[in-house]
């Protein structure tokens, strides 16, 4: 004996609830599968120290201001990006790592300047100074291929074998070799890094303990990178 059952047509409403459990299931389904197709990360260039970098030291004194020079700037960098205008996309400083050795530090005043100044800064024990970069945000998209992006960075800078975290605003512009330029300036007190302010004639002559701090570092793309 075989059994006939009727089944009443679907309500509107049953109808629409239906629809809208559909969509979202279907909804939910396409940003699953959005967050497991991987993403290609952005190509970055590991850039190398060239020639051309300095770094000017400007201090004052009790008798009159001084400048202290290196142009011995060695180390790295890397960054993802490429200067194509405004609608590009994000740009990323990965990493920088810079290394100043402490005898390329020449003053104004000459070579007696220049050993009291090794001397507070310990030379023998500390040869280097160093700067590692540890976070970096883009502030200022470059407004087309020629024109400097602007980061507003962390790092770590270690003097005299004391190591600081500092906040640096880095304006990095393209270089017509395809190479890129660094350039900040920031104030820093001598005594935050254990340096006392060099004297010079029995202590007459005193530095002031604010040192002001431009850099110019020029690099071009590491070979077979």
């Amino acid at each position: 004996m075989f059994r006939f059952y009727h089944m009443s047509p679907a309500s509107p409403s049953r109808l629409r609830a239906a629809r809208r459990g559909l969509g979202g299931a279907i909804l939910a389904l396409f940003f699953a599968a959005a967050v497991l197709i991987p993403v290609a990360p952005a190509a970055a260039t590991q850039y190398r120290t060239t020639t051309g970098g300095r770094v000017v030291i400007n201090g004052t004194s009790t008798f009159h201001n001084w400048t202290v020079k290196s142009t011995t700037l060695t180390g790295n960098a890397v960054l993802t990006g490429k200067w194509t205008g405004r609608g590009q996309a994000a740009m990323e400083l990965q990493s920088i790592h810079l290394v100043i050795a402490v005898n390329s530090l020449k003053s104004s005043e000459g070579s007696g300047m220049d050993d009291t100044m090794y001397s507070a800064l310990h030379l023998k024990r500390h040869a280097f100074i160093t700067y590692q970069l540890k976070t970096a945000h883009l502030l200022t998209r470059p407004a087309g291929e020629k024109t400097p992006a602007v980061f507003k960075t962390v790092g770590t800078l270690r003097v005299n074998g004391v190591t600081k975290t500092i906040p640096l605003a880095l304006t990095i512009t393209p270089l017509a070799n395809g190479g890129l330029s660094i350039t900040t300036t920031t104030k820093l007190k001598m005594t935050d890094f254990g340096v006392k302010p060099p004297t010079a004639m029995f202590g007459v002559i005193r530095s002031g303990n604010t040192i002001t701090i431009t850099a110019t570092w020029p690099l071009a793309v590491k070979a077979g990178a």
